[in-house]
Order: structure tokens, then sequence, then C-alpha cells
């Protein structure tokens, strides 16, 4: 186990993955391109098996950057030496670990995990100034917005979610349990809330059945 305080003044682990400092954005542009609203306490857990406990961070959505305080600079932490990280109670995984070239040093939320696995991804835009001066309506200034999609793991694929109940109900056909919850509940696999739910339930299932 690896300490932040150890990390940063002994010159070990945190160190060694930092790297640059950061910019803000560029004055103009509302919002931020950062998942969390501010530093949040998180522990990281490193790809040589070591952890470091308490340590703030941020995720930077323009560019996939892990952020960190560093005295009154800011620094960005070496993604592939990273493998997961939770913070906020919430679990956030790189995607090479998920099989995910396409994806290369991302980070994903973990929304399901087992046999079959949801996970998010964020990422940020920025909407053009919507003002019209005739009207004097709108907003000057650019935006940021923060967006997200899923995607779906079953054995050792990786995919994008896709809004289609036919084709989202196939995730389930080794299950019969399932497909009869998915009628009971009548969950609509097009819609992510439905299908993760069906998904928590088939994971739950093939745990018994392995008992």
């Amino acid at each position: 186990m690896v300490s932040n305080v150890e990390a940063i003044e002994a010159g070990g682990s945190l160190t060694q993955y930092n790297m640059i400092g950061k910019k803000r954005p560029a004055p103009g542009i509302s919002g931020s391109h950062h998942l969390f609203d501010h530093w949040v306490l998180a522990d990281i857990q490193l790809d040589d098996g070591n952890a470091i406990k308490g340590q703030y961070l941020n995720l930077d959505l323009q560019d996939g950057e892990i952020e960190v305080p560093y005295g009154d600079d800011i620094r960005v932490l070496h993604r592939e030496k990273i493998k997961s990280f939770t913070a906020a109670g919430r679990t956030f995984v790189n995607a090479d670990y998920l099989g995910s070239p396409a994806h290369k040093g991302a980070f994903f939320e973990v929304m399901e995990v087992g046999n079959i696995g949801v996970y998010c991804r964020y990422y940020s835009d920025v909407r053009p100034p919507t003002y019209v001066p005739g009207l004097a309506v709108g907003d000057r200034d650019y935006k940021v917005i923060i967006k997200k999609s899923f995607l779906v793991k079953a054995h050792t694929s990786l995919e994008a979610f896709a809004h289609d109940k036919k084709g989202n109900r196939s995730y389930f056909n080794d299950s019969p349990q399932t497909v009869a919850y998915i009628r009971q509940e009548k969950l609509r696999l097009n819609r992510i809330d439905d299908f993760i739910q069906a998904v928590r339930y088939y994971n739950r299932v093939a745990k018994v059945r392995v008992k």
C-alpha cells in the first residue's frame, strides 16, 4: 500500500506518475471540462498492484487526463499506470483493461460488472454562442456540455450500447429467468436504465447458477 504523502514527499509512486502543469479554460467559455465540480477524494489502484489512498483528483474530459493538486500547481498522472480509481462512491476503470484499443487511456465509470458489464464514457463538447443580436436573446459565450455514452461488455467484446430492444434482448437468451423477469417488469431494453436493471438481474442469476 502506498500512501499519497509517501508518494509525494518521498518521491514514490505518485511523483513518478506526475507529468506537466495544466491550464484552465480560456475566457469566453462557460462551464468546465471537468467531470466533478471540485476536487474529490479518491483511492487509486495502480497497474503494479500498489494503491494510493485519499488522493484528491479530477478528470479532465477534454483530453482525458487525471489531474491532481500539487501545492499551488496542477499535475496530471500517467494514465497507463492507473488501473482504476474510486471517487465519490463511483468506480472508474482504465479502458485498456477492458480490451478497448479505440478508447486507449480513457476511463469509464463502472455501471454494472459481471458476466455482462455496462460502462459509461463521459466526454465534453463545446456549444457555440446562441446569442441573436437583433433579438438580444441567447448566450454570448461558448458553453461546455458534459455528455455520456454507454458501452456493454459480454464475453470478450466491448461494444456501444444500442437503442435496439430486439438486439439487446439477445444478451439474455441463455437465461430464461432473466427473459421472464424482463417481461414481468416490462423493461424496455432500448433504455439504458432498464437495460442495466436487466443486466443486474442476469448477473445475479448467473452467480446463483455457478454456486
